[in-house]
């Protein structure tokens, strides 16, 4: 941990996820297709910026990311139960009063 292959790792798991959104226009692809081109930009730009501890700031990155797929899971998770119940989500519940 703590080196380059681990963001493109973490790029390779946004790729995977970020496919299927677009495929059908799930507006979740916006905010994934943003958050994967600024993990490509960090990676592009790791040795042009001159971090004091890059090996921190990587790990930092790879913490964040595990953040953002734990909480993508959870919301792909609530959508499908919803989806499959044949239910709205309380906030398109609340949007649609």
């Amino acid at each position: 941990m703590g080196k380059p292959k681990c963001v493109e790792l973490i790029i390779k798991e946004m790729e995977r996820r970020y496919k299927p959104l677009a495929r059908r226009c799930d507006h979740n692809a916006l905010f994934a297709l943003g958050y994967l081109r600024t993990t490509e930009i960090f990676l592009e730009t790791l040795d042009d910026v001159d971090y004091s501890d890059r090996a921190t700031v990587i790990r930092e990155d790879a913490l964040f990311a595990k953040y953002y797929f734990r909480a993508f899971d959870a919301i792909i998770w609530v959508q499908t139960t919803y989806r499959l119940l044949g239910k709205k989500p309380l906030m398109q519940h609340r949007a649609a009063r």
